[in-house]
C-alpha cells in the first residue's frame, strides 16, 4: 500500500568536542591547582590499571552555577538540565580585542531562551599558555545577554571575567540571574553557526565542575 510517504535517509550527524584535555601539563588558571593523575597499580604488578585524578572544580572545561559566588545557592547538581542540553549558537566576536560590551553582542540579536557560544580571538590564541589580556565579558556584555533573556552563556577561555578585575561582578550578574556558565570551550575549528550543544559536567554537589562539551550539526 502506497501511503504517499517518502523515506529520507538519516543524514549523518557530525559531532565537534570543544572540550579540552585533562592533564597534568594543561593551562590552569593563576592560582588553581594543576591536575594530578596518578596510577596507583600499573599491569603487570596487578591485573588491570587503576589511576587517581586529583582536579580542581575549576578545570579545564567547566560549568559554572551559583554556589560559585554564593555561600547558600544552588550547585551544579541544581543546574536545569536544558542549560546544558539545546540548539545554540557559535558567534563570530574574533575582532575583538579587550572586553565584550552590550554594543558588540546586539547586532546578533540575540533572544531569550538561547544558549550563546562565544568565539574571540581566544581561541586563534588556544590554551597552550595564559594570556593576561584575554578577551573577556564586561559588566555592560553581562547586564546586556541578561536582559536578553539567555539561558546559557559559553566562552572560549578558562575564565569570562577580566584578569585581576578585583571582583566577581560579572559571575553575580549573570549567576544570580539564572543562567549557566561554560569557560574553557575549545573553539579554535568551529565555524559560527547553529549548533546542538551537549555541555555535562560530573554530578557533583560544587560551585562547578569540569565538563565534556560537544557541538553536533
Amino acid at each position: 500500500m502506497n501511503l504517499g510517504l517518502t523515506i529520507q535517509p538519516a543524514r549523518k550527524t557530525r559531532i565537534l568536542d570543544i572540550s579540552l584535555e585533562i592533564s597534568e601539563k594543561m593551562l590552569v588558571y593563576p592560582g588553581n591547582t594543576p591536575p594530578r593523575i596518578n596510577f596507583i597499580r600499573k599491569m603487570p604488578d596487578g591485573n588491570s590499571n587503576l589511576s587517581e585524578i586529583v582536579i580542581g572544580s575549576h578545570t579545564g572545561t567547566h560549568v559554572d552555577s551559583l554556589l560559585h559566588v554564593k555561600n547558600v545557592a544552588s550547585a551544579v547538581t541544581d543546574l536545569p538540565y536544558d542549560s546544558l542540553v539545546g540548539p545554540s549558537r557559535v558567534i563570530d566576536l574574533s575582532q575583538i580585542e579587550t572586553g565584550i560590551t552590550s554594543r558588540d553582542l546586539s547586532p546578533h540579536k540575540i533572544r531569550s531562551g538561547e544558549i550563546i557560544l562565544l568565539k574571540t580571538r581566544n581561541s586563534k590564541r588556544g590554551y597552550k599558555e595564559f594570556y593576561e589580556d584575554f578577551v573577556f565579558m564586561t559588566e555592560d556584555g553581562a547586564d546586556y545577554l541578561v536582559h536578553q533573556g539567555v539561558k546559557t552563556i559559553g566562552h572560549d577561555y578558562i575564565a569570562i571575567q577580566k584578569f585581576r578585575s578585583g571582583n566577581v561582578n560579572v559571575h553575580k550578574m549573570l549567576l544570580e540571574a539564572g543562567l549557566t556558565i561554560f569557560e574553557g570551550l575549545n573553539l579554535t575549528e568551529v565555524r559560527p553557526g547553529r549548533y546542538y550543544f551537549v555541555g555535562l559536567p560530573l554530578k557533583v554537589r560544587t560551585e562547578a565542575a569540569p565538563a565534556r562539551a560537544l557541538l553536533l550539526r
